[in-house]
């Protein structure tokens, strides 16, 4: 079987959860298949739209030069430059099915009709949906969906205010909308209204090209089925991981309680309400270890300032091969993330090598940890509820080796490469015999 992956980038230029994922299953796959790779890349020294080839660690890359994307919506809906050279591709390479991980920084357009191959697509975030990507409003609140794209000129204009948080005012808010939706046409002269309601219905439009959605969370699953996509083409499948790497795997002892933060440092991960919560916990025989590149140099300043005086250590950027390292150097993963996370791959590694895990109760993570068996849920965005639950692992310390006897299965990267398989021959056999 011959596969084409399509990506916003990839290993190793880019080193996050989502290319990590991608590359280890292409990998996998490349065991008993044909499997490339196309994504974007800026490159100063080559013209926007170059076509470049390249490989890595035996994996054929396509490489087309994109120096001057930008995120403005009009230009993800279609761009005839990118549509030829990914044409170019489809031809060279001849796959049997196409499967897309991210069109960010591409185009819609990559789901093109004419090109009579089969189409999978992983939900690996909201893009398709959301022009933030993320489903968060600019208040940090979360969306649940754009109502035609009605809800993105809230979200996206200053002047008009976010949801607010109470339950008696988000109602009062969503019939608003509702009223607002009923009387479109009325308003639909807004541009930047009739901007945003194009591009959600030109995404759905596009999004009936797909054979096959995979969503690493039932969250995903959900929120894509209510967006408009029939649930019966979204299957349910979370990440498989290397387990290789944790082959010889040995846990360090320490007379602390080591908690440790493992991903990019960024404030829609919510380290700054981790830091807070830790400094919480006042003098105690803890330590708090975060791990990750800072997205900002003002988050950083932000944290460093907040972490002055308590044992909070920054252990920098790291690459994926330390990461068996630095998890045997931490008793309980914490991701305090405050947006909808997919299938955090951090969380399936420390289930593996048996490291209990505290997770916001919003989002994918809270679908891998079973509260009081494996790790703990604690109230998305509340410091207080964070830091509740990790004092528990203070207050009783047998907690923790209990837990880490209560893991779950953890799925492998070779189990995902053959649900993969199945997914591909699925579709492949349902466009054949669509052709009959």
């Amino acid at each position: 079987m011959r596969i084409l992956f399509v990506h916003t980038s990839f290993v190793p230029q880019t080193m996050r959860g989502g290319e990590v994922y991608a590359y280890n299953v292409a990998r996998e796959l490349a065991r008993a298949h044909q499997v490339a790779v196309f994504y974007p890349i800026t490159d100063s020294r080559a013209e926007d739209y170059t076509l470049q080839r390249d490989a890595y660690e035996g994996l054929p890359y396509y490489q087309i030069v994109m120096n001057q994307w930008s995120p403005a919506p009009r230009s993800e809906l279609f761009d005839g430059r990118l549509l030829r050279q990914f044409h170019q591709v489809v031809a060279e390479f001849q796959p049997d099915v196409i499967h897309y991980h991210s069109l960010l920084r591409l185009s819609f357009c990559l789901l093109d009709p004419e090109i009579r191959i089969p189409k999978v697509f992983t939900l690996h975030d909201c893009w398709l949906m959301c022009p933030r990507v993320l489903l968060m409003r600019r208040d940090d609140t979360l969306c649940e969906g754009p109502e035609g794209g009605l809800l993105c000129v809230t979200c996206r204009d200053p002047l008009i205010p976010a949801p607010p948080r109470t339950t008696f005012q988000e109602k009062l808010f969503r019939l608003r909308r509702r009223l607002v939706s009923s009387n479109f046409e009325a308003i639909s002269a807004h541009s930047e209204i009739f901007e945003y309601n194009f591009r959600d219905q030109y995404a759905r439009q596009k999004a009936h090209h797909v054979d096959l959605f995979v969503a690493p969370s039932r969250l995903y699953k959900k929120l894509h089925a209510n967006w408009g996509i029939n649930p019966k083409r979204i299957v349910h499948s979370p990440y498989g991981i290397d387990v290789s790497r944790f082959a010889n795997f040995q846990k360090t002892r320490s007379d602390k309680l080591r908690f440790g933060f493992i991903g990019s440092i960024d404030k829609i991960k919510g380290v700054h309400l981790l830091v807070e919560a830790f400094r919480r916990l006042g003098p105690a025989p803890a330590e708090l270890q975060i791990h990750g590149r800072f997205s900002s140099p003002s988050y950083e300043r932000e944290l460093r300032t907040r972490a002055e005086g308590a044992p909070i250590r920054f252990m920098g950027e790291f690459h994926t091969h330390y990461l068996a390292h630095i998890l045997a150097h931490i008793d309980v993963l914490v991701l305090p993330s405050i947006v909808y996370e997919d299938c955090p791959m951090v969380v399936l590694e420390a289930h593996a090598v048996k490291i209990p895990a505290i997770v916001s109760d919003t989002g994918g993570a809270a679908e891998l940890v079973r509260p009081n068996v494996d790790g703990f849920h604690f109230q998305r965005a509340s410091v207080e509820s964070l830091a509740e639950k990790m004092r528990m692992f203070l207050d009783e310390p047998s907690l923790l080796d209990t837990m880490c006897a209560n893991m779950p299965h953890v799925k492998t990267v070779q189990e995902n490469a053959r649900e993969l398989e199945g997914y591909y021959a699925r579709v492949i056999a349902q466009r054949a015999e669509s052709v009959l």
